[in-house]
């Protein structure tokens, strides 16, 4: 569509407090990536509270039209109207609600467009589909793929992640390294995460079950988003646990955060990326439905443990799940899957 020489991308995502901010971390990410290779990036959706990143020309809030099939393509529309005016080369749709008749829409206006594709089965009628998950393959879009020119961006090579998460800027072994075989010995740090959002006070649960029954030295770094509603109690509730824990709230250089710990506890969103990325083994604890089958493809991988059916998880079985995840750090480990080049990656693509 532009027919100057700087490519310029729309970006389309969804955030909120119940949702988290996946989303539009992942987006920022890959707008970075983008600017750094000469695009103007415009993101539309989430409310100005939600940026942290100073690479877009424009943020644009705009409120998803509805759930009703005419507002869908309503927004669409509007999407496809802001494409024309900005001269867009490329849409990236970071949306789950995006339906067929809203890609439809976007087909109809001869948009190019790149769409995240997580749990759902609908037709897909993007000219590129990306599903970063360690359990997808090719063969379940066979039958879904509405336009014959689709290209696929597949697996963990194609997840998301800020700079600060690449393999180039990993120290050569992680924190864990030889500490997990001195189990009793050594202070194992865990960090503990359920996203950007409201966490369904599974931050405190956890910390609080294994502060209370684990039998080993533990340091735990309870990292929670600026838009957890639980932020104020957690805090509060922190200051009385003593030194064995942190309350971080939406702290810089996650990474380097990550990088000083043995295990993640996580709920098996993008942050199992981050944790992968740095080496660490998890437990995963999904907190709503669709984290379940990306949570069970991680444990598949043998990069995880996982604890389903929160929130009726029981103390025995967090402290069974922990204590397997540190035997088995002592045996031959499964490689990690992520190297943080994600974005990197989806950039050259689009720019290509």
């Amino acid at each position: 569509m532009n027919q100057s020489q700087q490519r310029r991308v729309l970006l389309r995502c969804d955030a909120s407090p119940q949702l988290g901010i996946g989303h539009v971390a992942r987006c920022q990410a890959l707008a970075a990536a983008l600017h750094a290779r000469g695009a103007e990036c415009i993101l539309i959706g989430p409310e100005p509270e939600y940026r942290t990143s100073d690479v877009f020309r424009g943020w644009i809030p705009q409120a998803f039209r509805g759930t009703e099939a005419d507002q869908y393509v309503a927004d669409a529309e509007s999407l496809a109207a802001m494409a024309k005016q900005y001269q867009a080369d490329w849409i990236v749709l970071d949306d789950y609600r995006v339906n067929e008749a809203y890609q439809q829409v976007l087909r109809k206006h001869a948009c190019r467009w790149l769409q995240f594709d997580g749990a759902s089965a609908q037709t897909l009628w993007a000219d590129v589909v990306l599903n970063s998950s360690p359990g997808v393959r090719a063969e379940r879009y066979q039958t879904r793929l509405a336009n014959t020119d689709t290209q696929l961006l597949l697996g963990p090579t194609y997840a998301i992640l800020r700079p600060e998460f690449a393999s180039t800027n990993a120290p050569p072994e992680p924190a864990a390294a030889g500490k997990l075989e001195r189990l009793g010995e050594a202070t194992i740090r865990i960090y503990l995460n359920f996203g950007g959002g409201d966490d369904r006070g599974a931050l405190r649960w956890c910390a609080q079950t294994l502060l209370e029954t684990f039998a080993y030295p533990l340091h735990l770094k309870l990292v929670s988003g600026p838009q957890n509603p639980n932020n104020r109690a957690l805090a509060q509730w922190a200051l009385n646990q003593g030194p064995q824990l942190e309350f971080l709230l939406d702290p810089p250089h996650v990474a380097a955060q990550l990088r000083e710990c043995d295990l993640a506890i996580l709920s098996g969103g993008m942050s199992c990326y981050e944790a992968d990325s740095c080496g660490l083994d998890m437990v995963l604890v999904p907190l709503v439905p669709n984290q379940l089958a990306h949570a069970r493809a991680w444990a598949t991988h043998g990069r995880a443990q996982i604890l389903e059916g929160w929130p009726e998880v029981s103390p025995a079985a967090l402290r069974a799940a922990l204590l397997n995840c540190m035997v088995e750090s002592r045996g031959p480990r499964p490689p990690k899957l992520t190297d943080g080049l994600g974005a990197q990656r989806v950039a050259d693509f689009l720019m290509g």
